[in-house]
């Protein structure tokens, strides 16, 4: 509807803005919903219209550059992934967009945390941190997604009780600001963390609270879907194949696909029975 107000010989600055800002929101959505070509193609136009001489303009190229580093990092291309959330940290920070240029940060921190570069995952994760706690101690509510990237490195270093710590900052935070897709995340994590702890109960409880947080009607299909891959590979992880073979039935997930994600010596047996 938005569109159709605009006359097609309109090219004023205005103009390609507006156009520029609807093809970003378009992209997001599209990306959302778990359609990276479609997302891709919306972030390019979105490219091409914006300016680059206006920091509105140039904090929505920021979103449309991460958006094609989100493309690629689902397609398995980290390197190209790492440029272009590299390129959307620089686009922000020179728009003055702090919050954009720490939502770009936390995307590059992801990559270098796949790439096994946790150092450099660690260092980016450290200097975030600080500018998503408010001068007065508030958190942002970004800050959960920085305390989850901590806790995820901690647990890798075997920084067991340091990794609960922030596992358990991340979960109020989450809570407090209702992201649902973070908190049922979390709580896998709080799961492995328990069990590395030795309180079975606890890891038992996280999962079921995971299992809960699935059915949550704020979760995108795409959200769900991963979430229960996730769900499913700690279950396998404690040997309860009925459990995982039920969710990865629930996907509809193919023998191969999962063969191919999921490298357990006993899938196989999972799958058949």
């Amino acid at each position: 509807a938005a569109e159709g107000l605009f006359s097609p010989e309109g090219d004023t600055f205005e103009v390609k803005v507006m156009l520029g800002s609807i093809a970003t929101i378009r992209a997001c959505l599209q990306n959302q919903e778990g359609k990276p070509v479609l997302a891709v193609e919306r972030a390019q136009e979105a490219l091409k219209d914006l300016p680059d001489s206006n920091d509105f303009s140039c904090s929505l190229r920021s979103v449309a550059t991460s958006i094609l580093g989100d493309a690629s990092r689902l397609g398995g291309n980290l390197d190209e992934a790492r440029k272009a959330y590299a390129e959307a940290v620089r686009i922000s920070q020179a728009a003055g967009n702090m919050y954009m240029s720490m939502i770009a940060n936390l995307n590059l921190a992801e990559v270098h945390l796949e790439k096994g570069e946790l150092h450099e995952a660690n260092r980016i994760y450290s200097e975030t941190v600080q500018l998503a706690i408010r001068p007065d101690g508030q958190s942002l509510p970004i800050a959960d997604s920085v305390y989850a990237g901590l806790a995820k490195i901690e647990y890798e270093w075997n920084h067991i009780e340091v990794a609960a710590q922030h596992i358990q900052q991340c979960i109020e935070l989450c809570q407090q600001w209702r992201n649902a897709a973070l908190l049922a995340r979390s709580t896998v994590l709080l799961a492995r963390i328990e069990r590395a702890r030795g309180r079975t109960e606890k890891a038992l409880e996280a999962m079921r609270t995971t299992q809960q947080l699935t059915h949550d009607p704020s979760l995108s299909p795409r959200q769900a879907r991963l979430l229960k891959v996730s769900a499913a590979g700690w279950w396998l992880e404690q040997g309860d194949l009925g459990r995982a073979n039920q969710l990865l039935k629930e996907l509809g997930m193919t023998k191969k696909w999962v063969e191919e994600q999921i490298k357990l010596p006993d899938f196989k047996i999972a799958y058949d029975q």
